[in-house]
């Protein structure tokens, strides 16, 4: 099997060219795969497809083998993808995923930028039941996460984050989980981010809008801020629709054949 490694901003993927041949993996196969010690290691696994209504198709999976409706990151990456692959020769891609009609376009420099649509909340304040207060907001931006706006400790986050993520009386499909720190001063906030069915990553472009789309609801962030993220930076602002457009870095780390799945 052939694959190409990337990353946006360290959230890594191993990409799979499904446009010419359908690809079906199991489980047990993506688990193999993402595998950092026995595999080729990754956040997840995508698979380019063909698409009726746009120029292509995203299927995300997570490490554990789960779904994902929608990713930011990988979005960014597909652009470049398909573009060194010579399986377009645009460089503004319309894209079919599970959270809906996506847009991305390589920019001159190299960084790619990701039309993420409007998300949608309710910016109502809800207060999980743990034995600390930790609150936020629900925000879908394609898939669900839950923005909480307060300072991280290490401990908190490493304790806490995946409780969050699996609190199922109010998330029965799971939820990303981010913990956000605003510097309204530098027109930024600084974000630690726990994706549901990953763990950990360096960074989430749809947690990236979600969690820009509650600090500018309530006015800690300009039109135009800072996303700061373990693995680097990215831009969110929004276009004369209110859509969020999210730009950054999409990296090739390294194309490869693999037989893990053979056993060998």
């Amino acid at each position: 099997m052939r694959f190409t490694k990337m990353n946006g901003l360290g959230n890594d993927y191993i990409f799979l060219d499904g446009t010419k041949k359908e690809i079906k993996l199991s489980e047990s196969e993506i688990k193999k795969l993402c595998d950092r010690n026995f595999g080729i290691g990754g956040d997840g696994i995508i698979i380019v497809t063909k698409a009726s209504n746009a120029d292509f198709g995203m299927k995300i999976y997570n490490s554990d083998g789960s779904t994902a409706e929608m990713c930011g990151n990988a979005l960014r990456c597909l652009a470049k993808y398909t573009f060194k692959k010579r399986l377009t020769g645009d460089k503004y891609l319309k894209i079919q995923t599970d959270g809906g009609i996506r847009f991305a376009k390589i920019n001159g420099d190299g960084t790619v930028t990701a039309n993420m649509g409007k998300p949608v909340s309710d910016f109502n304040l809800i207060k999980l039941d743990f034995d600390i207060d930790i609150s936020g907001y629900t925000v879908n931006a394609g898939n669900p996460h839950f923005v909480i706006l307060q300072a991280f400790e290490e401990r908190i986050f490493d304790e806490y984050a995946k409780k969050i993520s699996e609190y199922r009386s109010i998330f029965p499909y799971k939820t990303n989980v981010e913990f956000a720190e605003i510097y309204p001063d530098k027109n930024m906030v600084n974000v630690r981010v726990y994706e549901r069915g990953s763990g950990e990553t360096l960074a989430c472009g749809t947690g990236a809008t979600a969690v820009f789309e509650i600090c500018h609801h309530f006015g800690f962030l300009t039109d135009n801020a800072i996303v700061k993220l373990k693995g680097g930076v990215l831009m969110c602002s929004h276009n004369s629709k209110g859509e969020i457009l999210v730009t950054g870095d999409a990296k090739f780390n390294y194309k490869g054949e693999t037989d893990i799945l053979n056993g060998e």
